[in-house]
Order: C-alpha cells, then structure tokens, then sequence
C-alpha cells in the first residue's frame, strides 16, 4: 500500500502481506494514523519517508526482510504499542527524529499489578532484564519497550479504547 501527499487520514485494519516491496509506504504525508495492521513477509514492513506528525500504534511488523519500519527524512512522528518481530533489521532511521513511546502515561496490567508508565513497542530482538519488574524495560536505542509478556493486555486496551472492539476476553483493570 503506497499513500503520497495525503493528510489527515486513518488507516486501521489493513493486511498488507506476502513478498510485497512495502507492506506500506508512506510519502510525503502528515497526520496520518496507522493501526490494528498487519505488515508481514515483505520487504520492508513499514518505510515512512518525508511524513511527519503520524502515529503508528498497535501494529504487527514481522518477517520482512528488509527493515520492519524504515524512517527517512521524517519526524514528529509517535510510534508505539507495535510489535516488531523477526524482521532484518527491526528498524532503521535516517535522518529522522521521532517519539518511540506514548506520549501520555497509559495504565497497565503486569502480574496482577496495575502500572501507569509510557509504553514503547516490543522488539524481538530486545534482550534485556526488566529490573523494575513492572512489564518495562529501558535501553538508548529503543526508549521505553515493553516486553512481550504484556502485549496481550495492551493490544485489548488499545483496540476496546482507541478502535474497533477486540474479538478477546477483555481486562476490566485497563484505564487511561
């Protein structure tokens, strides 16, 4: 899916998978959102180029041989809640200055505690101790990541607050 020169839209829902070039291209756009999609087994999962002001949330970007998301030229953007998985690299950015975490605290579930944190993506090849015990860990190069252990609970979060209603058992102890 390849969207140019566009503001001011929502794309939510969208399988794009299976040896595409991009599962989607982003250029030359602002205020866009991406959500609830699936960007598999291409070559680069997500390349946003020359965007700005986009939010990328709650997405599944894996087994692309590629990048998984690719920035260039582009910031401001928000990216967060994305599972990154198996994808050769999980990222590359350049030239770009972008947010990898929410940009407001978000409450969690994590071992039956309830956390109020900022919420990054899950990266496959993140491999680092959550010292604090609370579902999160911290690296420079990512920011704030939250380990896959809650990403059941986050992903029925987003989808019953933000957008389309999820087909799973929802965790009532979610609030924003």
């Amino acid at each position: 899916m390849e969207i140019a020169y566009t503001g001011n839209s929502l794309i939510s829902n969208v399988k794009a998978a299976n040896k595409n070039y991009y599962g989607l291209y982003l250029y030359n756009s602002s205020n866009i959102t991406v959500s609830n999609s699936e960007m598999n087994g291409n070559f680069n999962g997500i390349y946003i180029q020359k965007s700005r002001n986009t939010k990328i949330i709650n997405n599944n970007v894996s087994l692309n041989s590629g990048t998984g998301i690719h920035l260039d030229h582009s910031s401001h953007n928000e990216i967060y809640l994305n599972d990154f998985i198996n994808n050769s690299p999980n990222v590359v950015s350049f030239r770009s200055s972008n947010n990898w975490n929410s940009s407001s605290k978000i409450t969690y579930t994590y071992n039956d505690n309830a956390y109020t944190n900022y919420l990054g993506n899950y990266w496959s090849d993140y491999h680092i101790d959550d010292t604090s015990e609370d579902g999160i860990g911290v690296i420079a190069q990512y920011q704030v990541v939250r380990k896959r252990k809650i990403e059941s609970f986050i992903k029925e979060y987003i989808q019953m607050q933000l957008y389309a209603p999820c087909n799973t058992q929802r965790d009532n102890n979610f609030g924003s």
